[in-house]
């Protein structure tokens, strides 16, 4: 994903922060803050069904495009963890893009927030 810097209606143009080369796919997304509160929700519910010890503490990294631009609140993400995770002490910061995984591989993921548990104990 890259962003749209700009736009020319009288050229039928659009900008983007990046330069394509022929024959790269182009699409569109849409940012949907409650489509990714849904999959945050589902992804913590997953992870404490999975998880038989508590974890010790963990790592989020998120990504800038996320957080109040995205929900119109702060602290959204973390406020989900901290119901489904308890009081762990989670450490991180925003960043430009998250690596994680990406279908059955890891790549470099935009608009996402990847989380990594750390337990005293094997999982």
């Amino acid at each position: 994903m890259r962003n749209i810097i700009g736009a020319s209606e009288e050229h039928g143009a659009i900008a983007i922060a990046h330069k394509p080369r022929l024959g790269d796919f182009v699409g569109f997304v849409l940012r949907d803050g409650e489509r990714s509160r849904n999959e945050l929700k589902a992804t913590l519910e997953e992870m404490n069904a999975r998880v038989r010890n508590p974890p010790a503490f963990g790592l989020y990294f998120d990504c800038v495009s996320r957080g109040a631009g995205l929900y119109s609140i702060p602290d959204h993400d973390s406020a989900y963890m901290g119901q489904y995770l308890g009081q762990v002490p989670i450490a991180g910061f925003f960043t430009g893009f998250e690596i994680g995984p990406l279908g059955a591989a890891t790549g470099l993921l935009q608009c996402s927030g990847v989380l990594a548990v750390i337990s005293e104990k094997p999982v």
